[in-house]
């Protein structure tokens, strides 16, 4: 279970990115738009992961019974970490491959299009 988060982290990741630079690219979303989703979607994991670990404790505190086991407890932290360092990685990521504003194509038809009217 514990190797499900980060493959589902990086998977989350890879759909994300190319949905929103899609967006990005067709003029639906702007760049600081485009960044805060990103960082919003890599974030998921880990606040998935923090509130299943929040809820498990909440319930062994209600019922007294050991829910969660201790090597669970044991890799909470690096987990975590990894995690988190998995989304700084993917958004710094994101942030440099997304072109600038300028360099992404503008919607309608181009200057020299024969469709262009005058």
């Amino acid at each position: 279970m514990l190797l499900l988060l980060p493959l589902g982290a990086v998977a989350l990741q890879s759909w994300a990115w190319r949905s929103l630079r899609s967006r990005f690219l067709a003029g639906v979303v702007s760049k600081p738009a485009a960044l805060v989703r990103y960082g919003g979607w890599a974030l998921v994991p880990l606040l998935f992961w923090a509130g299943l670990l929040l809820g498990a404790v909440a319930a062994e505190e209600l019922s007294g019974a050991a829910i969660i086991s201790e090597p669970v407890g044991r890799a909470t932290l690096p987990l975590a970490a990894l995690l988190l360092a998995i989304a700084g990685l993917g958004w710094l990521s994101f942030w440099r491959h997304l072109p600038s504003s300028s360099a992404r194509p503008r919607r309608g038809p181009s200057p020299s299009s024969p469709d262009r009217v005058e």
